[in-house]
């Protein structure tokens, strides 16, 4: 393989490791949220609508970031947002202890949600657009995968944190470590190759092409350059208002469980810190094991009928959960368990599924907007849930998230979009 003078390689491992970095960043600072308030009780003595202001402050600044970002990044390129923002990330994990007030902590935590909001649909569309077609969905896949591992990953520190005695300032600033490991894998990033081509610029293409150890005929198969009008074409319109509802039917419920884990197990029998945190880690591994399968599930299923069968199998067993404390534990474990293994196979097509549908010059701009448009369902589900809880209980909040799992099978039912290729 020839090597460009002055400019070190950038292999195909290293661009998929960077690039799920960003899920699993995303999965951890989400879920370890509400561990810092757990962990942390005494030094911020929020109220209740302070607690919530800042625990949503996260969700608004992502639905700002992968708007504007993924906007930027389809117009200015991929590489600098992408090389960047890691390091961002790691100082403003140092700087959020400045100070402790709601408004500092709704700044930092909105500053958070901008950046690695804002780095997901960049990251999503760097993989996607410098992979080889044969590895393509599978590496799609592991972004998933990544979040979920970010997740787990999140709820294990916390975990360890309390049982060695360790001070929380300890757990909270474990994104800056990410951050930087991150900043480290992505130095030096090229340009994505089919974003380059997309703007006619041939020979800078060539070159990051040869740096990543792209086969010419695998750099060929989106050549052609398309215009950001192309997004309000009719096909396009369609597809983006599809995945918009797919996307927040699949966001709402699952919030509910990532962000108010704690709250719901314990309303459903558990009441004490150990099997609170053992039953979510049991339940991120579902989510996880969900992903892992779908590596081999995706590649070989036609995309509608994963749709259709996870989204029913979601509906089906969150409405069994609704009786609540009627129910044994085993049989708690059991359904959570199948939600999330559902859950975990639907997921990964969040990544692969708009790849699929989107041309490369609109690609990161939809993805942006498909990220804004889930994080309005977080933004709603993080204002909501707690009122939502202590007004209607357990049960009814978990037919909701049924409902809106039905919803999301009767939508895609009629109109979920079969790329060519299957």
């Amino acid at each position: 393989m020839q090597v460009i003078e002055n400019k070190e390689n950038f292999s195909g491992s290293r661009l998929c490791v960077s690039a799920t970095g960003a899920a699993f960043m995303d999965g951890f600072v989400l879920t370890s949220q509400g561990f810092i308030f757990l962990l942390a009780q005494s030094v911020f003595q929020f109220s209740a609508l302070e607690l919530g202001l800042v625990a949503t402050a996260y969700v608004l600044g992502s639905f700002i970031g992968s708007m504007g970002f993924g906007k930027i990044a389809d117009v200015y390129g991929r590489a600098v947002l992408f090389r960047t923002v890691p390091w961002f990330v790691a100082a403003l994990s140092i700087a959020q202890f400045v100070n402790f007030s709601p408004l500092s902590w709704f700044i930092s935590r909105f500053l958070f949600g901008l950046a690695i909001g804002g780095d997901s649909p960049i990251a999503q569309a760097m993989l996607s657009e410098n992979s080889p077609k044969s590895l393509r969905a599978k590496r799609l896949v592991l972004l998933m995968t990544a979040w979920f591992i970010g997740a787990i990953a999140a709820a294990v520190c916390a975990y360890m944190t309390v049982k060695a005695g360790l001070p929380w300032e300890f757990f909270a600033a474990i994104p800056c470590v990410i951050g930087l490991i991150l900043g480290v894998a992505r130095f030096n990033a090229p340009e994505s190759v089919q974003w380059l081509k997309s703007k006619g610029r041939i020979k800078q293409a060539e070159e990051s092409r040869l740096r990543l150890g792209i086969e010419a005929e695998e750099a060929k198969h989106e050549v052609k350059a398309a215009h950001q009008a192309a997004l309000f074409k009719p096909i396009n319109l369609k597809n983006l208002a599809y995945l918009s509802v797919f996307w927040i039917c699949q966001a709402i419920p699952v919030t509910v469980l990532l962000m108010f884990g704690p709250v719901l197990i314990g309303a459903l029998g558990t009441s004490n810190f150990d099997t609170d945190v053992g039953q979510l880690v049991l339940t991120d591994s579902f989510f996880l094991i969900g992903s892992l399968a779908a590596i081999k599930i995706v590649p070989h299923f036609a995309r509608r009928p994963v749709i259709l069968w996870t989204f029913g199998i979601m509906a089906v067993s969150l409405a069994l959960l609704s009786p609540g404390q009627v129910l044994t534990n085993f049989v708690v474990c059991l359904l959570l368990s199948i939600y999330a293994l559902s859950y975990g196979v639907q997921s990964v097509l969040d990544y692969v599924y708009p790849a699929e549908l989107f041309p490369t010059s609109i690609r990161s701009t939809a993805l942006g907007i498909l990220g804004s448009v889930s994080r309005v369902g977080v933004f709603v589900v993080t204002l909501g849930f707690p009122m939502a809880f202590e007004g209607l209980g357990v049960s009814s909040v978990l037919l909701i998230g049924a409902a809106i799992s039905m919803f999301g099978f009767v939508i895609s039912w009629l109109f979920a979009p079969e790329p060519s290729h299957h």
